[in-house]
């Protein structure tokens, strides 16, 4: 059985969706299926996330990018001192190998976007406001229900 908010939060869905199926102010049961359809396919689908989420980034093809790439940054000086000033060169160099390194470092950084850091989408805080939202339209379908004249 999966674990994590996403998981806990489709669980929830699907208990919210059986207690709707319940008692005398139900929903019909096309409407239920639907819903159960749904709810199994968003589990379905979370689980495939999950999968590539845990996927690392094979080790030799991160290793042969970042060798690619720093030989690229030693063997731009060398090339560049004919065409251009030392000073030129130098500036050169520093701008190609800033933006080159950012990229990587920015690639790096959005590998996992689900993880816990800074720049990651906040899986936990949206996954808490769900379970709130459904927490409230449960208890107002439950006051809306209980209050009818049976």
């Amino acid at each position: 059985r999966e674990s994590g908010p996403v998981f806990h939060a489709i669980r929830t869905l699907r208990d919210h969706v059986l207690t709707a199926c319940q008692g005398s102010n139900s929903i019909s049961n096309p409407m239920a299926n639907t819903m159960d359809g749904k709810v199994s396919e968003l589990l379905s689908q979370s689980k495939h996330i999950e999968v590539l989420n845990r996927q690392p980034m094979p080790e030799s093809y991160v290793v042969l990018l970042r060798t690619l790439l720093l030989t690229y940054l030693c063997l731009v000086p060398l090339v560049s001192i004919s065409a251009l000033e030392p000073v030129a060169t130098i500036l050169f160099q520093f701008i190609i190998s800033y933006a080159l390194l950012g990229v990587e470092a920015a690639a790096a950084e959005i590998e996992r976007p689900f993880d816990n850091s800074y720049n990651d989408v906040p899986v936990n805080s949206i996954v808490l406001r769900i379970t709130w939202e459904l927490a409230e339209i449960e208890d107002k379908a439950y006051k809306l229900g209980s209050s009818k004249p049976h």
